[in-house]
């Protein structure tokens, strides 16, 4: 089910849309390396934490891309060329945390070690 979104600038409606299971699965088994290799445990992983493994792994950077295929921003596909504009670059880390929680929770649904509102907090 699709899940929209007006960005928190409110210049833009998102619609994500949930990837295919190899993508997701793809995306499940890069978020836990990259956590491990900032030396973090997903139990641990807030948004400052998520933030600063999404800034220091390009593979997880290229994953979410991947998973975004299926997402628009504005009506149009997301892509790296989405966030040339200026005033896109304010929505790129809500954009990927959103795609994160769409993505990534149905993997670990009412988990008690990692909720949603520990990687979606202060988006």
């Amino acid at each position: 089910m699709p899940k929209e979104i007006i960005t928190g600038n409110g210049k833009a409606k998102v619609v994500f849309n949930e990837t295919d299971f190899k993508t997701a699965n793809k995306l499940k088994s890069t978020l836990t390396k990259a956590v491990k290799a900032q030396g973090y445990n997903l139990a641990d992983l807030g948004t400052t934490e998520t933030l600063e493994v999404l800034d220091v792994s390009e593979e997880l950077q290229s994953v979410l891309f991947e998973c975004l295929k299926r997402c628009t921003y504005n009506s149009a596909k997301i892509t790296e060329d989405t966030f040339e504009p200026l005033e896109a670059r304010s929505d790129y880390y809500e954009i990927l945390l959103v795609c994160l929680e769409v993505n990534y929770f149905p993997f670990v649904k009412a988990p008690s070690s990692l909720s949603e509102e520990k990687l979606t907090e202060k988006r």
